[in-house]
């Protein structure tokens, strides 16, 4: 474990996008896994809100599974806090996934939180003691067979609900509300959600604009509101699909590395 924490420091040192945000020096001895390392070295990037998470351990195989089939663990939904961030919500809840199946919804409210009906702790509280990575802390970690009992808010009232972490795909533009076309006061306008940048992507973006072409579409709303990031080549099929009289001195992105690199 300390070979792992150390290659994980050095990595950072060399690389990390915001250097100056580590700490000088941490003791790895005070952390059981790899992963409360890397929480703790990004820590004051995280509350700057300039790492939102996207420094996390993951491997090889679990990478190539999201990003080339859009496989993944977990109850399947997105969270937001509010400005206080005592409150949860579900801002998203994917296809075919542990949280819809189970009639969790976007919108809905996350009040409580337990493995099961004897234990269950506000969120509010847990908020209050240990902050946002202590409701994480209390989600579980996003392995297969992971239960949590939940007391959720939403349009049909309070009630609990039992949900078990499971392997699930991920579809890039939903099957519900991912490409559709919005009347606004007789104006047709086309709208396209895409919750994240990955292979299986490229297809249904290629379909839901040539939907909105068949029908005559000149105005798309992009919503890109809850996206995580992924591929670059992803975004580029995307700006080509959108890509109307662009010419090859147009400058599509640019990638910025940290001073020393």
């Amino acid at each position: 474990m300390r070979d792992r924490q150390d290659w994980a420091a050095a990595q950072m040192r060399e690389w990390y996008l915001f250097p100056e945000t580590l700490p000088a020096s941490l003791d790895p001895a005070a952390y059981s896994t790899l992963g409360d390392y890397v929480d703790a070295l990004t820590a004051t990037a995280r509350g700057q809100r300039r790492d939102r998470y996207f420094t996390y351990v993951t491997s090889i195989a679990e990478e190539n599974a999201y990003y080339n089939a859009g496989s993944s663990a977990g109850f399947g939904f997105r969270l937001a806090t509010d400005s206080a961030q005592r409150r949860i919500f579900v801002i998203e809840a994917f296809e075919n996934a542990p949280a819809l199946n189970a009639g969790i919804d976007r919108g809905a409210e996350i009040l409580a939180i337990g493995t099961s009906a004897s234990d269950m702790r506000s969120v509010a509280d847990i908020a209050a003691a240990s902050g946002l990575d202590g409701v994480s802390n209390a989600l579980g970690p996003d392995d297969v067979g992971v239960t949590r009992r939940l007391r959720i808010n939403d349009a049909t009232g309070m009630h609990e609900v039992n949900v078990t972490k499971a392997d699930f795909t991920l579809l890039p533009v939903s099957t519900r509300y991912g490409a559709k076309i919005i009347d606004d006061g007789g104006r047709r306008v086309g709208y396209i959600n895409l919750r994240t940048f990955i292979t299986p992507a490229e297809t249904p973006l290629r379909n839901a604009f040539a939907m909105l072409r068949d029908q005559g579409i000149t105005e798309v709303v992009i919503d890109l509101r809850y996206n995580g990031g992924g591929l670059l080549s992803t975004a580029a099929v995307m700006a080509n699909l959108m890509g109307k009289n662009r010419f090859s001195s147009d400058v599509f992105s640019y990638i910025t590395y940290r001073s020393e690199k």
